[in-house]
């Protein structure tokens, strides 16, 4: 799960909560204690792979029964193209910019993408450039993309602090340590909610995931699982 704490996603809830109207501090309040609530659930959930050694479409007849747990793996499903969609946008914003720095009039083409569609070409062309990418490491299996992480948690980790010492110099860094709420009352409270609700809401789909992992899977009876993954072409 380490890979979902060092991504742009991730990066997104301070500055999306602080938009909001809360502070930097309340801010990183929010994300602690969405993660922390997030990783009682994940625990939970991962126990009964590590028990039965079944993953989520397996166990879901417990609750939804045989026919039955085919709409919780419908849901999945559709759950999953949807995040899938939005990651792939965000990617879109990033190659956007990127090729905006390397030729500013990237991002000052002529749109002609109706106004209405909420995108403009220049990013409708960042996305399918993007997507494109993402082609080729669709068709390899996840254990053979453990470098790919290895490697993307080294780099956003080093963005991460660069990016913080931008943000200092270009900014009046002590000014941020006198932010005041914008909101209060009763607005103040849902406001907090619907924060700590983004932070829980972006890892939903690996409470349900969790359960599917080879590694909880393997903990108990590692040989076991071990073997099951070899003869379906899986390497532990």
């Amino acid at each position: 799960m380490g890979h979902h704490y060092s991504s742009a996603a991730t990066w997104q809830f301070a500055a999306g909560i602080v938009a909001v109207g809360l502070t930097w501090r309340e801010s990183l309040g929010a994300v602690a204690l969405g993660f922390f609530i997030i990783s009682i659930v994940i625990s939970l959930n991962g126990a009964t792979g590590v028990i039965h050694h079944a993953p989520f479409p397996v166990l879901a007849r417990a609750s939804w029964g045989f026919w039955g747990s085919y709409v919780a793996i419908l849901s999945r499903v559709i759950l999953a193209i949807f995040w899938f969609a939005i990651q792939t946008m965000n990617g879109a914003n990033t190659v956007r910019v990127m090729l905006g720095a390397i030729w500013p009039s990237f991002l000052t083409p002529p749109n002609h993408i109706p106004e209405s569609e909420g995108i403009a070409t220049n990013t409708m062309v960042s996305f399918f450039l993007f997507w494109l990418i993402q082609i080729p490491f669709l068709y390899m299996h996840p254990n053979n993309l453990r470098w790919l992480f290895m490697v993307k948690s080294i780099i956003v980790s080093v963005a991460f602090i660069a990016i913080l010492m931008w943000a200092f110099v270009s900014t009046d860094s002590l000014e941020i340590f006198d932010q005041k709420p914008a909101t209060h009352g009763a607005a103040y409270g849902w406001v907090s909610m619907s924060s700590l609700t983004s932070v829980t809401g972006n890892l939903a789909t690996l409470l349900l995931n969790q359960v599917s992992g080879l590694f909880c899977k393997m903990v108990c009876a590692p040989e076991t699982a071990r073997d099951d993954g070899a003869k379906k072409g899986v390497k532990s």
